[in-house]
């Protein structure tokens, strides 16, 4: 592919930044929910560099595009990036800064860093914040600036969602709920929020064919002490689904409510989350 498309796309992303005074855009290989395989819809990062394999993060700053993989990908990286003005910064190397050492050398005091925080988890956001705090960097979360570039971005994935039997499950989605309250309570935790979808999937006795090689659907799901919501694409949830889910005061909406959702919790409510967890807030 002619490599003067992935310097077109950085060149589109910049104006983008420029036009809100960003000064580095950081894109992660993930999609919302930390799959270790993701679907073309979430390749953002590959859409914009080129690079196609399984691991990398692309920073976008206003003097420079970077690229960091390990080292299974070296010589990929390098021949893939070829031609694109992208620069390989290979992971591990000891003479390569992290990116976090690299953001805090090169950042301005009070620049503003933008991502997608739905695809960052929020161990990762806790980390950049505290070593960029130095520089009172700012940061904005909600950002998709290759969403806006990607004219043709496929359609995000919606599969039909099915009920695995108890026969195969072994345990009732209630009384895995009773176990989860029981967790919640002795953390003193009022709501549970899970975006892992491998997590939803044995909590709720639910399967689908969102992700390649794994039996789940894309979804979140709040746990609360009486009712619980999972969110997924009500296309992909038929009627029966959500009577029997509905039965267990279980109750479904759409998947992109869960955000909404979210900051509407008062300032009372304490969250459990576990260190993987996207940051949907």
């Amino acid at each position: 592919m002619d490599t003067n498309i992935y310097r077109d796309r950085v060149v589109a992303i910049r104006a983008l930044m420029k036009k809100d005074n960003v000064s580095a855009y950081i894109i992660l290989t993930d999609d919302y929910h930390a799959s270790e395989y993701i679907d073309e819809y979430f390749k953002c990062r590959e859409y914009v560099s080129g690079f196609t394999g399984s691991a990398g993060t692309l920073v976008i700053t206003e003097w420079e595009a970077c690229l960091w993989t390990d080292s299974r990908y070296f010589i990929q990286a390098t021949m893939q990036l070829q031609g694109t003005g992208i620069r390989l910064m290979k992971s591990g190397e000891s003479d390569v800064p992290t990116i976090t050492e690299y953001l805090a050398e090169k950042l301005d005091y009070n620049s503003v860093v933008v991502y997608d925080g739905r695809t960052v988890s929020y161990e990762y956001a806790k980390m950049l914040k505290e070593t960029l705090a130095v520089k009172d960097v700012l940061f904005i979360e909600d950002m998709d600036l290759v969403g806006t570039i990607w004219e043709d971005r496929p359609d995000m994935p919606h599969s039909r969602v099915w009920e695995l039997p108890l026969s195969y499950c072994g345990e009732s989605r209630d009384s895995k709920l009773s176990n989860v309250r029981r967790a919640m309570k002795e953390k003193n935790a009022t709501a549970h929020l899970l975006t892992s979808l491998d997590d939803i999937g044995w909590l709720y006795n639910l399967r689908g064919n969102d992700i390649k090689y794994s039996p789940v659907a894309l979804a979140y799901t709040i746990v609360e002490e009486e009712r619980a919501v999972v969110y997924v694409s009500k296309e992909s949830v038929d009627n029966e689904i959500v009577e029997h889910l509905q039965a267990d005061n279980i109750y479904v909406k759409d998947y992109f409510e869960v955000y909404e959702d979210v900051k509407g919790y008062g300032e009372d409510t304490v969250f459990m989350v576990d260190a993987g967890t996207t940051n949907v807030a």
